[in-house]
């Protein structure tokens, strides 16, 4: 017995419906996500640990090497031209009256130890980008926990037409315990700024279902003909 002509026409409104269901579900996710992103410029860990979730953290010994990553989000409305660097904290800083060293410090530690293989990039609008960051602590380092922050410099939104611009500067902590003995910092979840390249994921593997499916359905369909 034939398949009626009806039911493949059916098939096939039934899935492309599923393709526009994603593809309008997509959209929305993205935008209710990138939405409740912050605005400007922002720095953010990409393992966020169980101990100070936003900022970055390690315990190890001395001489070992420490190889991580943050992300750098756009919320302006522009491209934005990023300098990206390291610095030590003051010496009287604490972690409730942390204070960084200026660019014209000499660094000695945090600020000497990181390493970050791209010091300058641009950013689209409403992106964000995952910058590597390697630690190198010396073989000489005391036992002692050691601050600084990463930082990215940027040209505020308001003075990029004007011909005065204006530098800003935002940071994130890095802490890290030097010890005999380091505790590996436990991962306690995925960073949110992940979550927009995670629902591309999502839609691009529920569009390849759906069309693997009709590729299906049209085999079955042939067969009955035949």
């Amino acid at each position: 017995m034939k398949t009626r002509p009806w039911l493949l026409k059916s098939i096939i409104i039934v899935l492309l419906a599923l393709v526009l269901f994603w593809a309008v579900f997509f959209i929305f996710i993205d935008k209710a996500q990138k939405d409740n992103m912050p605005n400007g410029i922002s720095l953010m860990p990409v393992e966020v640990n169980e101990l100070y979730p936003s900022w970055i953290y390690y315990e190890a010994q001395p001489g070992e090497t420490i190889n991580t990553s943050f992300f750098v989000w756009n919320g302006y409305e522009e491209i934005a031209e990023i300098t990206l660097g390291a610095l030590d904290s003051q010496e009287e800083a604490t972690l409730e009256d942390f204070q960084i060293k200026t660019t014209e410090d000499e660094q000695v530690e945090i600020g000497e130890w990181a390493q970050i293989p791209i010091i300058a990039t641009t950013i689209e609008s409403r992106t964000s980008e995952e910058i590597p960051l390697q630690i190198v602590i010396p073989e000489d380092a005391e036992l002692d926990t050691y601050l600084g922050a990463v930082y990215a410099n940027y040209v505020s939104e308001t003075s990029l037409d004007s011909p005065y611009k204006m530098v800003l500067q935002n940071g994130l902590r890095v802490i890290i315990n030097v010890t005999d003995s380091p505790r590996e910092v436990n991962a306690v979840g995925t960073n949110l700024w992940t979550l927009p390249q995670l629902s591309l994921t999502y839609f691009s593997v529920s569009v390849i279902i759906t069309l693997g499916g009709f590729l299906s359905l049209l085999l079955v369909y042939r067969s009955t003909q035949s």
